[in-house]
């Protein structure tokens, strides 16, 4: 052997501190990016919270008005009426049980669900962690309570159950989708064409399987409706509810949606107004702009070779469909959601329902940047992106929300003057916090021909003040 073969090719010292520092320098680079993950959420969270929290003004006073009557033991649609859907007014009375403010944290559980749904989704597709939190926690946050969200409203509950639906398809969990879609049903009906237009995009590019699992969704949904109409049907619910479809579809095709250019635009004018109330139009344009801009790179078939493929960086979670499925989610409940809002909107906080292909199109922007571009450029990114596909709200509306917010908070916890005044009369009760079994509250009802706005809503200020001084023309009822 000579003494050539048996000298050492490197110092063993010097290569064992090039290794050191190049460790050193990447955990120290995730660590960083990691930090600027979390500071993007928590940036979302501080500017979302406050817009969080609803009013006992407008919609939301009676809808928590007809929880409070479930509470006291009243039957929906029966003893006491709303033309929403039943789980709604359930998830509302249940959070109830608890504290008034049960109306906040049931907005935020709301906002979570889509989060956490729409993170799974751009993880499924191939989607970096961090990214995938940023858009999931960070900027979809931001798309839910754009200027089409009015806080304690029914959208919210809807959107997000058809983002957790589409996950589940995803996911390969599809009787848990079809027990959502059921849910979803029972708590916002009209949204329940884009959860299952979404199912069958998914199921498309699984083929065979895609087949099986929509059997298995079918079966869920049956499975979850069985049991809710099956307790509406027992409770005298279920024919009060089935009579709302007509009342609901003669309110949509009403005055609000006429229009000299015919139902489906009058129903577009009044989701996206002249004024940008809602900012539908910017919302839309920026979809289109990802989708087109995000080129779909079609992979022919269902990519069984990434079914069991490692999304980088993690290990853990498994990417089980390709980007383009995401492009095509998109695409389609985007053109779901429109048809929708051409039925049956009415109000411009109906423009929410875009929320739903929003969210689609951030997972699939999270994809794509995956390994592009790096560092808190991307994160940033992705916060003005979900700003923008939320419609770009005026900075004014989230000053306005934390400025009332603890008046709001307030307003929540004490009884209406209505209510107040009616409490005050003779064999009338109207909410549940006086603890009394339903068997014992004396009901009185009257008629009235109620004054009006000229939107067509009830002037509740002349009401109010017709009930404290005795003018309302009312009657009882025998």
């Amino acid at each position: 052997m000579t003494k050539r073969e048996t000298e050492p090719s490197a110092p063993p010292a010097t290569g064992s501190k090039t290794t050191f520092d190049v460790t050193s320098a990447g955990r120290s680079s995730t660590r960083a990016a990691n930090v600027a993950a979390l500071a993007c959420v928590a940036i979302a969270w501080i500017i979302t919270l406050p817009r969080l929290v609803p009013s006992t003004f407008g919609d939301h006073g009676t809808f928590i008005s007809v929880a409070e009557r479930l509470l006291a033991g009243d039957r929906l649609y029966v003893d006491v009426w709303d033309n929403k859907d039943p789980f709604f007014f359930v998830a509302l009375a249940l959070g109830r049980t608890v504290s008034p403010l049960g109306d906040i944290a049931l907005e935020a559980f709301w906002v979570l669900v889509a989060s956490w749904s729409t993170l799974l989704m751009a993880r499924s597709a191939g989607a970096d962690r961090r990214l995938a939190l940023a858009t999931g926690f960070g900027a979809i946050p931001l798309v839910l309570t754009g200027p089409a969200y009015e806080p304690g409203m029914t959208h919210l509950p809807g959107v997000a159950l058809c983002l957790a639906v589409v996950m589940c398809a995803v996911r390969s969990r599809w009787v848990l989708a079809g027990v959502l879609v059921g849910l979803l049903l029972l708590t916002k009906l009209i949204l329940a064409p884009i959860a299952a237009g979404a199912l069958l995009v998914v199921a498309l590019h699984r083929g065979r399987a895609g087949g099986t699992g929509l059997l298995g969704a079918i079966a869920g949904c049956l499975g979850l409706l069985l049991v809710g109409l099956g307790t509406m049907w027992l409770r005298g619910e279920l024919p009060g509810w089935i009579s709302n479809f007509a009342l609901n579809r003669a309110y949509a095709d009403g005055e609000l949606g006429d229009s000299q250019y015919g139902s489906a635009v009058g129903h577009l004018l009044r989701a996206f107004p002249e004024d940008g109330r809602g900012a539908g139009t910017v919302t839309i344009s920026a979809i289109a702009l990802i989708l087109i801009g995000v080129r779909r790179s079609w992979t022919p078939g269902w990519p069984t070779a990434l079914a069991h493929e490692a999304v980088p960086d993690s290990g853990a979670t498994p990417r089980t469909i390709s980007p383009a499925v995401l492009w095509d989610l998109t695409l389609v409940s985007l053109m779901l959601s429109l048809a929708v809002l051409a039925t049956t909107a009415t109000w411009p906080h109906h423009a929410q329902t875009l929320s739903i292909p929003g969210a689609l199109a951030l997972a699939l922007v999270a994809t794509r940047l995956s390994g592009v571009i790096h560092g808190w450029r991307v994160l940033a990114v992705l916060l003005v992106a979900g700003y923008a596909t939320a419609g770009a709200l005026h900075p004014y509306f989230y000053l306005n929300a934390l400025r009332g917010m603890p008046t709001s908070m307030q307003q929540l916890q004490r009884e209406s003057p209505e209510s107040a005044v009616l409490d005050s009369l003779p064999q009338v009760r109207t909410y549940a916090r006086a603890q009394l079994q339903s068997a014992s509250i004396p009901r009185r009802w009257y008629v009235a021909t109620l004054p009006r706005t000229s939107a067509g809503k009830v002037a509740r200020a002349a009401v109010r003040a017709g009930l404290i001084d005795g003018t309302l023309d009312a009657r009882p009822l025998p």
